[in-house]
């Protein structure tokens, strides 16, 4: 008697279990990369000007992206739309080589530069 009231109830306990588990959230697909804000605020003691940079920022296996205005305090305008991308080469386990460019607008998006260059990374420890 004992070993049937046992395995009704085990048989219960696992039933209600698997239904519980059918009726969990699907957990949802991961977005690919990493998604930031970034900030910088800088303070020129010889011009007394203050300026803020502040923007997205998305990254995924070596590509770089970013999109950053940046807003003078004292103009109290934004004077400056940076929009970039790099991708980062591996060379071993130490070097890493960036190839990027740079696209600066206006306030109303009129192009007032565009940069290219290459930025190296030497890790020592």
């Amino acid at each position: 008697m004992k070993i049937s009231i046992i395995a009704a109830a085990l048989a219960a306990l696992i039933v209600s279990g698997g239904a519980y588990a059918a009726d969990a959230p699907a957990v949802p697909a991961k977005i690919p990369g990493s998604l930031a804000i970034v900030t910088d605020i800088e303070r020129s003691i010889e011009n007394e000007t203050t300026k803020i940079e502040a923007g997205l920022a998305y990254s995924n296996q070596g590509l770089n992206l970013s999109f950053k205005p940046k807003y003078d305090w004292d103009a109290e305008e934004v004077s400056n739309i940076e929009f970039a991308a790099s991708y980062d080469i591996k060379l071993g386990d130490k070097i890493t080589i960036s190839p990027y460019g740079e696209y600066h607008t206006n306030d109303e998006f009129e192009a007032t530069d565009k940069v290219i260059g290459i930025k190296s990374k030497i890790a020592i420890f």
